[in-house]
């Protein structure tokens, strides 16, 4: 399972550690994280690598899926990725802007 979103030290991480307990391999997009606080993000990376889950990278994680980066179709899953991780980000700041708390279910509507 590929993880991405917001607030990575509560919802990203309850989220994987749930997607673990339930037997899911957990692949974190580490640059498609983040947290107001970038120690905050830190931590829940590091906690989640010690609690097994993979650490990777948006271009790692296209690579593996299109297998090769000189193609056509590599391009436009790559530009398509881009669009989506800045739209995802931006949906969810506002939510974060808009409430101090936000419930789990929330948070991963937003993943």
């Amino acid at each position: 399972m590929v993880v991405v979103g917001m607030e990575a030290h509560v919802c990203v991480l309850q989220t994987c550690l749930d997607l673990m307990k339930s037997g899911f391999q957990v692949h974190l997009v580490a640059d498609a994280v983040a947290s107001r606080a970038d120690e905050n993000r830190d931590i829940a990376i590091d906690l989640l690598k010690q609690a097994g889950a993979v650490i990777s990278s948006t271009e790692i994680v296209i690579f593996q899926w299109a297998l090769r980066a000189n193609t056509d179709d590599f391009r436009k899953i790559f530009a398509h990725c881009q669009i989506v991780n800045v739209l995802t980000m931006q949906k969810a700041a506002r939510l974060i802007s808009g409430s101090s708390r936000l419930r789990r279910n929330e948070c991963r509507e937003v993943i």
